[in-house]
């Protein structure tokens, strides 16, 4: 099969995903079985969840409780601002990708005037506050 290259990055992401699908905020809390049904559905192993959860703790963005029921990972505050970060940044990214393909369909048609992007763009940083 494809060597898939798993990073930290990744892990973060996968495993920040699955808690904003479950709406989780700080000090919600989620059973780790239910958490390992959830990470079946991302297509990475069990290891990488092991990993990630480590990760993660590291970083000081969860915790982990042992109730009745078995254990039980739970967001921090700090990971729960890792959660919306992860939010605006994919909103701002998608934002870019979508800004740079409409800026390269401007720069493909013939009547562009804007040669070159960057000449604005400087102009725009030398704009002193009214």
């Amino acid at each position: 099969g494809l060597a898939v290259i798993v990073t930290h990055s990744t892990l973060e992401k996968a495993l920040l995903r699955i808690f904003r699908e479950q709406h989780m905020t700080r000090y919600s809390s989620l059973p780790f079985r239910e958490l390992q049904g959830l990470w079946a559905y991302t297509g990475l192993r069990q290891s990488d969840l092991r990993d990630a959860l480590r990760y993660m703790f590291e970083q000081n963005a969860i915790d982990f409780q042992n109730d009745g029921d078995g254990l039980s990972v739970v967001v921090t505050p700090s990971g729960a601002s890792l959660m919306h970060e992860g939010e605006v940044h994919l909103g701002s990214m998608l934002r870019d990708t979508r800004d740079k393909l409409s800026l390269h369909r401007a720069g493909q048609r013939q009547d562009s005037r804007i040669t070159d992007g960057s000449t604005r763009m400087r102009a725009d940083d030398h704009i002193s506050p009214q």
